[in-house]
């Protein structure tokens, strides 16, 4: 692993809460390497900031480091959710059923809206 991961990993200790949950996986690819950096859910928004100016230095400061190094400091920040497993599959299960539902309810009330639609554009003059 670089020497510049647990640096890396030090430096976001010091700007979130829940320490812990910092995590940085290091790929070398070469003259290229992969930064992933993990933290708990609700400590992403102090970890990017506000628009993203968090993030950026943190990768300025990669990019010093990786003159020096000779290497191209790509840094990732993924959301560490090992505590919220099957959640994003329940997720998109309910919203499948919110279309479904939707689209009875549109059948059901009769609501034909593309009909109206073309109902319209039929008996509109385009001014030619």
């Amino acid at each position: 692993m670089p020497k510049v991961a647990p640096q890396l990993e030090e430096v976001v200790r010091r700007l979130v809460d829940d320490r812990d949950a910092v995590a940085v996986e290091a790929d070398d690819l070469g003259d290229t390497v992969v930064l992933r950096l993990s933290v708990a859910p609700d400590e992403l928004g102090r970890v990017i900031g506000r628009q993203g100016r968090t993030v950026r230095a943190l990768r300025s400061l990669l990019e010093l480091r990786g003159s020096g190094d000779d290497v191209y400091y790509d840094l990732e920040v993924v959301e560490d959710d090992e505590d919220d497993l099957g959640e994003d599959d329940d997720a998109e299960d309910d919203s499948e059923d919110d279309a479904e539902d939707d689209a009875e309810d549109d059948v059901e009330d009769g609501d034909d809206d593309v009909e109206d639609d073309a109902e319209l554009d039929d008996g509109e003059d385009d001014g030619d």
